[in-house]
Formats: C-alpha cells, sequence, structure tokens
C-alpha cells in the first residue's frame, strides 16, 4: 500500500492535481485503472517487488497515481 504521508511536497502536489481532474469531467480515473490492469498484467507481483522500476522519479509518480487510485476505489465504494 502507498503512504502518501511519506511523499515529497512535489508528490503532494501531483496527487492534489489528479484528486482535483477526477472531479470534473475527465477520464483521470480511467486512465488509472488502465494503468494499474498494465503494471499487473506485466508484473503480477508487483505490490511486492517494485525493483523494476529504476528511475527514482517514475517510481515516485507511479506510487502518487497508485495512491489516487486507491482514493478513486475508495471515494466510489463509498458512494455505492
Amino acid at each position: 500500500m502507498i503512504d502518501p504521508d511519506i511523499f515529497s511536497d512535489e508528490q503532494r502536489e501531483f496527487l492534489a492535481q489528479l484528486v482535483d481532474d477526477m472531479k470534473g469531467p475527465t477520464s483521470v480515473g480511467s486512465v488509472l485503472r488502465v494503468l494499474e490492469a498494465v503494471i499487473y498484467e506485466l508484473k503480477p507481483d508487483f505490490d511486492l517487488d517494485r525493483s523494476a522500476i529504476h528511475d527514482e522519479q517514475t517510481s515516485k509518480d507511479l506510487a502518487v497515481c497508485m495512491a489516487a487510485l486507491q482514493y478513486l476505489k475508495v471515494q466510489q465504494a463509498a458512494e455505492g
């Protein structure tokens, strides 16, 4: 699980932008779900082993995307 409490200021800003985009008529949520599906198709044990991502910025960005996706899933579950 991704812990947003340890995000840098830059990551928090990116997360805020993603969450804000989810409020409007965008496809951010759908794109995040596709990203998740591709990740787990390519690397089913991604949650346990993230060593395949060597670039630090990509790793940070992906962590933010996954946190935003978890936010979306919780929001949708709460709305029923």
